[in-house]
């Protein structure tokens, strides 16, 4: 199920939500990262301003990582994750 169907069937709710912003895709715009917390799909939606360009599913990421920041980490121009083990805090980007 993708984030446009959670959204329409059951609304952004405590599972679903808003992890990041930044420039995922290198276009010089905005984009939105979400994540299930409970299924730990990581979704990207590519934006032209309030435009949803695509949805992407990226990864999908054992829920015992929490995604702890986004920023571009590598300097290459595009938004990285940061990622943090939530049992023994190691992180992995």
């Amino acid at each position: 199920m993708t984030v446009t169907e959670w959204a329409t069937t059951s609304g952004i709710n405590a599972a679903l939500g808003r992890i990041g912003a930044g420039d995922f895709s290198g276009d010089g715009r905005g984009d939105v990262l979400w994540r299930h917390a409970t299924r730990g799909e990581v979704w990207l939606w590519p934006m032209n301003g309030t435009t949803v360009l695509s949805e992407t599913n990226v990864a999908t990421v054992d829920p015992a990582y929490d995604i702890v920041g986004t920023g571009d980490y590598n300097g290459d121009g595009k938004s990285d994750i940061l990622w943090r083990q939530l049992t023994n805090g190691r992180r992995g980007d």
